[in-house]
């Protein structure tokens, strides 16, 4: 774990006995102390490689871990307001070459330069590569954690009477798409000869059109179990049932 490390370091620097103090970083980021260093490496790391390869920068310096660390597991160099660790990360899974540059990790005193400026990963911001399915998804809690980081805004969609706007909205919508239907479906076959049914315009035209705002907003806001219970209050499975029975209708285009 990144604590793991953090607690060496301090060791190493002998100051064990404060050693929530430090902050590490890598790619320009705050490690959580819960994160695998495995993970970070495998992830956060290699992102951050993959998105400067271009840079001739990253290749020469790359060039230089490379050669400065040949034999060794970390080596440290100043970094800014701190010092880094270089961790040979050459060698994937199994011993096979990974083709990532070394990992550096930037150490420094938490607060020394002011407030930090940086990002902060969370243990849920990465996804283990190595983890299997059930792994990744067997804490209920964990994942609507994620889908608060995610779609939390929607709060802000959900207070008062947001819920009921949207449903009213999308029930305006599909009230005027149904009746331009059935509009069209009036006389839909006459003076057209037998065997042949003329296109209804309004039919193909829903057919064609991506789904309204309302409806998007909607499923958003359903990601999170706080949004959902006020869905509930506001009877939206009903409502939104009532609305899919009135669409599968109007759109079957078989002769009336």
């Amino acid at each position: 774990l990144v604590k793991d490390l953090r607690d060496y370091l301090a060791k190493d620097l002998q100051m064990s006995d404060s050693a929530e103090l430090l902050e590490l970083l890598v790619a320009n980021k705050i490690l959580d102390m819960s994160l695998k260093l495995r993970v970070v490496s495998q992830v956060l790391w290699k992102k951050h490689v993959l998105e400067n390869s271009t840079s001739t920068n990253t290749f020469s310096t790359s060039a230089l871990l490379s050669g400065t660390l040949s034999g060794n597991n970390h080596h440290m160099i100043s970094a800014g307001s701190g010092l880094s660790m270089i961790f040979n990360s050459a060698l994937g899974g199994g011993g096979k070459p990974s083709g990532t540059p070394p990992m550096v990790v930037t150490y420094r005193l938490a607060g020394v330069d002011g407030e930090a400026t940086e990002d902060k990963v969370e243990v849920n911001d990465l996804v283990d590569p190595e983890a299997s399915g059930n792994e990744t998804h067997s804490s209920p809690d964990l994942f609507e954690k994620k889908m608060e980081k995610e779609f939390g805004i929607t709060w802000a969609i959900t207070k008062g009477f947001g819920i009921s706007l949207l449903l009213r909205s999308l029930e305006t919508y599909i009230e005027e798409v149904v009746q331009k239907i059935h509009r069209d479906d009036i006389g839909r076959s006459s003076g057209v000869p037998r065997g042949k049914i003329k296109m209804n315009p309004s039919r193909e035209l829903f057919s064609r059109t991506a789904p309204c705002g309302s409806l998007l907003l909607l499923c958003y806001c359903a990601k999170l179990k706080v949004n959902r219970k006020k869905m509930v209050d506001s009877h939206a499975p009903t409502i939104l049932l009532r609305l899919l029975l009135d669409v599968l209708n109007c759109i079957d285009d078989s002769p009336t």
